[in-house]
């Protein structure tokens, strides 16, 4: 009679104890391990990194190229106004 009182007792407590986390659970589909999750998210913020790098080198290359095609443009031009007529 004791053990169904304190059965009793502790079936509402029981019935309130949930998972402290249901998300993290392999067995449901879309389960992703949580160090693969965390090498994921490194491996895209590297990878945005390096995108932005390769994006800066790219325009500094741009602009040298484009000085040093306007000052090829200078001097040409100065040449062919120097030259007498």
């Amino acid at each position: 009679m004791k053990r169904y009182l304190i059965l009793a007792l502790l079936l509402p407590v029981t019935a309130m104890a949930v998972p402290l986390n249901t998300t993290n659970n392999p067995n449901q589909p879309g389960y992703v391990n949580p160090s693969q999750q965390r090498v994921q998210q490194e491996m895209r913020t590297q990878q945005m990194l390096q995108k932005s790098q390769l994006n800066q080198a790219a325009t500094a290359q741009q602009q040298q190229q484009q000085q040093k095609l306007r000052q090829q443009l200078n001097g040409a031009q100065q040449r062919t106004q120097q030259q007498p007529r």
